[in-house]
């Protein structure tokens, strides 16, 4: 997994000797990388030297090697083809390209520290699915602040998670930095009378039929019918409200470790 943030490089050499480290440290990685490019270290080490370059498939081989994926591999390529390009309008070319990606991410980061809600467009398509707001509340855990992590930890493709956090990234709800990906201090709520409040209760009711069919001793799954008086109907109702506050208080101060679903249900059978 790269290090560093390849929106930080203008070439890739410098890129890629950052996160392999200089000549004579972290010899292994430089092996691996090596290895799974399929050339000699000696080869790598010319092209670090600014001596040789390496070929697209080599590239492409060493974005994998580092889970570049989406924009992030796409703007690896063009300073691999900006090096290697043999007249001066070609690299010019693929310099335009490379700044005007750059740019973009640049916006995105700029307005990121402006913004404090998010436009109601931008609700629809977060509320649209479960990762959405998991990839992105998940990211307080300090273990789960890369692609690789996350799509392991979800169970779900690399490619899905790179989209979802372009998209995250996209509407300034992370960030992604040296360090890793980290959410921005921009807000989002739902409120009950929310036209996407619907989907965001049946997608987590989905996922706990997912893991009610797993059977993990470490879930707590409670289903019940009963038949009772209103007034002890409401009496219930207050509880599982009061149970609700408690549980914000709770979860305000406590150290993120784990992503949990909370799912409560208390409904009249009638049609």
């Amino acid at each position: 997994m790269a290090e560093n943030s390849i929106f930080l490089f203008e070439s890739y050499q410098d890129f890629v000797s950052k996160n392999v480290g200089e000549t004579g440290t972290r010899k292994g990685i430089r092996k691996r990388l090596s290895k799974f490019m399929n050339c000699q270290p000696s080869h790598l080490t010319q092209v670090l030297k600014g001596n040789q370059d390496l070929t697209l498939e080599q590239a492409e081989k060493a974005a994998e090697f580092f889970e570049l994926y989406g924009e992030e591999l796409e703007y690896f390529l063009l300073l691999v083809q900006s090096s290697r390009a043999g007249t001066n309008s070609l690299k010019n070319f693929f310099q335009k390209q490379i700044h005007k990606l750059k740019n973009k991410k640049l916006k995105v980061s700029n307005r990121i520290e402006t913004k404090q809600e998010i436009p109601e467009s931008i609700k629809a398509e977060y509320y649209s699915n479960w990762l959405n707001i998991s990839v992105h509340m998940s990211l307080g855990i300090p273990y789960l602040n890369n692609p690789k992590a996350l799509s392991e930890y979800f169970g779900v493709s690399i490619n899905d998670i790179n989209k979802t956090l372009d998209f995250l990234e996209s509407n300034g709800l992370i960030k992604r930095e040296i360090q890793g990906i980290r959410k921005t201090p921009l807000n989002i709520f739902i409120k009950n009378d929310s036209p996407y409040i619907t989907n965001h209760h049946m997608n987590f009711r989905h996922k706990a039929t997912d893991h009610i069919q797993r059977m993990s001793e470490d879930n707590l799954h409670y289903s019940a019918v009963a038949s009772m008086s209103k007034k002890d109907a409401e009496r219930i109702k207050d509880l599982f409200l009061e149970l609700i506050k408690k549980n914000v208080e709770i979860i305000k101060d406590s150290d993120p470790e784990e992503m949990l679903g909370i799912n409560i249900d208390f409904f009249n059978l009638k049609h």
